[in-house]
């Protein structure tokens, strides 16, 4: 038999700014460059 526990979605208290650093310290601000400077080229094709 499964027993299956009750839970619940939290929705965390995160401010833009925040969430803003937080992306800034994983992905280096140059590869967002770079990613958006290929997409740009693949538009115009």
């Amino acid at each position: 038999m499964v027993h299956l526990k009750d839970f619940s979605l939290v929705s965390p208290d995160i401010q833009n700014g925040d969430l803003l650093k937080a992306i800034e310290m994983a992905i280096p601000a140059t590869a967002i460059e770079q990613a958006i400077s290929l997409r740009h080229g693949f538009a115009y094709r």
